[in-house]
């Protein structure tokens, strides 16, 4: 079956969306998986591909690639060479040292990859 890029919300089938985690301690990372795992998404299938503790490395850019996933990086860094092979290969990583905040990236992130819905006004019938 064939996808259509209009369709009415109904219509629509759900996307799955992969999300690296990788944090500076193992309780922050559980608590962002938490907090990912109690999201309601409209739409959205949102699984956690993979998390760790740690700097984001060459490896979670490849994994999140590979998944066409996204990475949330939360009170650690990466260094230029990551940053530019997630480029190269289209991951996006969102970095931030709170969490809300960080989900407010995310969101915003998965916003942005959800296809538009097409609604139709009917004028003047009746």
């Amino acid at each position: 079956m064939a996808r259509q890029p209009w369709t009415s919300g109904k219509e629509r089938e759900r996307m799955s969306v992969f999300v690296l985690v990788k944090g500076d301690v193992m309780g922050s990372v559980e608590a962002v998986v938490d907090v990912l795992s109690a999201q309601q998404l409209q739409q959205l299938d949102l699984s956690v591909l993979h998390s760790g503790v740690g700097a984001v490395s060459e490896g979670d850019v490849e994994m999140a690639a590979s998944a066409q996933g996204l990475i949330l990086a939360f009170n650690v860094s990466h260094t230029k060479a990551v940053g530019s092979l997630a480029m190269k290969k289209g991951v996006q990583v969102l970095e931030h040292n709170v969490i809300y905040k960080l989900l407010e990236q995310l969101k915003e992130a998965l916003e942005s990859r959800l296809p538009p819905v097409w609604e139709e006004e009917v004028v003047g019938e009746g």
